[in-house]
């Protein structure tokens, strides 16, 4: 009876390591471009033409997601709305962005937010009295609870940003499920 119950024991916990070893080999991650194809100069008072936006209240919600023909799963990881990441499975993440701007101010910059607190910020400055373009890039991990809200929002709302996928991008994508490894 004594050998039965080891023997169980033994296999539960083998499964354990097998569903553990499964989540680990799965693919968390999202990468997001700036879209600026449902706007248009005669449509959106904010809208300057050639991707050129500003965001009144600050929040960049104008993503969509780069497939890039890895089966990533995301729908059970992550999912978009509203210019917000919701992360479905905790763990440590690696988040980055980078915001491309143009326009005559000496500062620009953006915060990266989880659940409305700054969690990350990147600010870049200029003295010009002209128009001209610089972009902002910055990157760290960051520990995510299941239904984690993650965006994106500037440091002023009068900042023109450039909806250039290339340009302006953020994401994320899963370094541990527990923040160990």
């Amino acid at each position: 009876m004594g050998m039965l119950k080891k023997k169980v024991s033994m296999e539960s916990e083998d499964e354990e390591s097998y569903e553990d070893f499964k989540e680990t080999q799965e693919i968390a991650a999202a990468h997001f471009t700036s879209d600026s194809s449902k706007y248009s100069t005669k449509t959106h008072p904010h809208y300057n033409g050639n991707g050129r936006l500003k965001h009144p209240d600050g929040d960049f919600r104008d993503w969509t997601q780069y497939i890039w023909g890895l089966n990533t799963n995301n729908a059970n990881h992550l999912t978009m709305k509203n210019g917000k990441v919701e992360v479905l499975k905790p763990g440590l993440y690696f988040v980055y962005a980078q915001i491309y701007y143009s326009d005559k101010h000496d500062i620009n910059g953006y915060y990266v937010m989880k659940n409305e607190e700054k969690i990350l910020g990147c600010t870049s400055t200029r003295h010009q009295d002209t128009q001209s373009s610089d972009s902002c890039y910055t990157g760290g991990l960051i520990y995510f609870n299941s239904n984690d809200n993650l965006s994106i929002k500037g440091l002023d709302s009068e900042r023109f940003i450039i909806l250039d996928p290339v340009k302006s991008f953020f994401g994320l994508f899963r370094i541990s499920k527990d923040g160990k490894r």
